[in-house]
């Protein structure tokens, strides 16, 4: 299977990265640099938003969102971390993959790490919360996950209910 290499450089460090996509699991990515590889489960939520997940993090779920600031670059949204990229070569082929877009949101989204079953919802619509307040519990391999906002903000939209089954990805809850 081919792989994509891209020259990216962040905070003036300066990486080539190559990405290839699993011929045999969906959504599976092996990602190189330096002397790293990591598998990445990405499952695309929004137009510019994806949800990574890598397995040998324990199914950690990192919300990025790719952001277009001008034509030399690009703007990558972290879960609550706001990093300034370039990106050197095959830039087109990098943002329309990762679906960047010039629009700017301030809204957070909560996803599902892992498969499982949503037990409590925590919060209701409109309500002021707190960083790092509980939101959301599920329930994933017989043990219950608490999610929690990563920031302040209000419940602008709970997009489950309680007793849901919902996949590694999905998103629950959604925070202005």
């Amino acid at each position: 299977m081919a792989s994509t290499t891209i020259d990216i450089t962040i905070n003036g460090n300066r990486r080539s990265v190559s990405v290839e996509r699993s011929p045999s699991q969906p959504g599976r990515f092996l990602v190189s640099w330096d002397d790293s590889i990591r598998v990445v489960d990405a499952q695309k939520l929004d137009q510019d938003v994806w949800s990574l997940l890598m397995p040998e993090t324990g199914f950690v779920s990192h919300r990025v969102r790719c952001v277009d600031v001008d034509s030399d670059n690009v703007r990558l949204h972290i879960n609550d971390i706001v990093l300034d990229a370039s990106v050197d070569n095959n830039r087109q082929k990098f943002l329309s993959r990762a679906g960047a877009s010039s629009v700017t949101d301030d809204s957070a989204q909560i996803v599902a790490p892992m498969p499982g079953k949503v037990v409590r919802i925590l919060v209701k619509p409109n309500e002021e919360i707190k960083a790092h307040q509980p939101v959301i519990v599920v329930e994933a391999m017989k043990m219950e996950n608490e999610l929690s906002s990563g920031r302040d903000g209000r419940v602008s939209k709970i997009i489950v209910e309680e007793g849901d089954s919902v996949e590694a990805g999905k998103i629950l809850v959604v925070i202005e």
